[in-house]
Order: C-alpha cells, then structure tokens, then sequence
C-alpha cells in the first residue's frame, strides 16, 4: 500500500495561486534567514555547514 503524504509540489501550488476574483499574482518573492541559510529552490537550506531544524525553518512568503 502507498504512504500517503501532505507534502505539496511547489511548482504545482504555484501554478495553480490565485486570489478570490480569479487573478493571479504576478510576482511571487520569498527570503530565508540571513546568515543561517541560504534559498534552495522554493525551499531553505542551512549555509555554511550550519544545521537548522524543521521546527525552526521558515520561509517569508510575499505576494503581490
């Protein structure tokens, strides 16, 4: 039997974003915490050797 999971594609949240009247934001920007981490992608990865925890990790999301 498969695993099931709740891990969503990014690529797949992003193509399918939109506001409530139907619009679709035109830009997308996201950040990662200065010095500890560095952006990986749609996600963050820890820099320099340096290791974050899930619980901690976070990415800042702003959509226009």
């Amino acid at each position: 039997m498969a695993k099931a999971t709740t891990t969503v594609d990014p690529g797949k949240v992003l193509e399918t974003l939109q506001y409530k009247d139907g619009t679709k934001p035109k830009q997308i920007t996201w950040a990662c915490r200065r010095d500890t981490e560095v952006c990986c992608g749609t996600d963050c990865c820890p820099a320099d050797g340096h290791s974050v925890s899930p619980a901690i990790k976070t990415i800042g999301w702003i959509i226009l």
